[in-house]
């Protein structure tokens, strides 16, 4: 029997889905998708997908969209775009979005916020603070107090 001690008042683990739409005309475009460093995908993304996964609580969130082996003369429409990234029941892709950098291959330095990966390149999410925090910045909630 468990005391009351021995119950946690929080989940040590944050669940959270992301969703990933697809566009391609002939050649689907290959996909590695990264959260806090474990591969969530890695392969052809052929049609619309909603994974599910978890991280510590403690962790910084981070994110890695990675589009590679491109063939511009085959299909230049295949990419792959982010849809929803929600944790904990909280949306985040728009907030993901404007802090993202993508790093790609094309020569027109496009290098404005997007959630569109089309070009051979990874697209990357850092936090750079725990989740709790991270939400609390974002939703403009004040200052928070850490401990020395």
């Amino acid at each position: 029997m468990k005391t009351f001690y021995d119950l946690l008042d929080t989940d040590r683990q944050i669940h959270f889905t992301v969703e990933l739409d697809s566009m391609f005309a002939t050649l689907p475009p290959y996909v590695t998708l990264k959260v806090n460093g474990q591969v969530l995908h890695d392969g052809p993304l052929t049609s619309k997908v909603r994974i599910q996964g978890s991280f510590d609580n403690t962790a910084h969130l981070t994110a890695t969209i990675t589009l590679s082996g491109k063939q511009y003369k085959k299909d230049s429409t295949s990419a792959v775009k982010l849809k929803s990234f929600i944790v904990d029941g909280f949306e985040i892709k728009d907030h993901m979005v404007h802090q993202s950098t993508y790093r790609h291959d094309s020569a027109d330095g496009h290098s404005g916020v997007t959630d569109h990966v089309g070009w051979n390149g990874t697209w990357c999410f850092d936090a750079g603070m725990p989740f709790y925090h991270f939400k609390h910045k974002v939703q403009n909630r004040g200052w928070l107090i850490h401990p020395e």
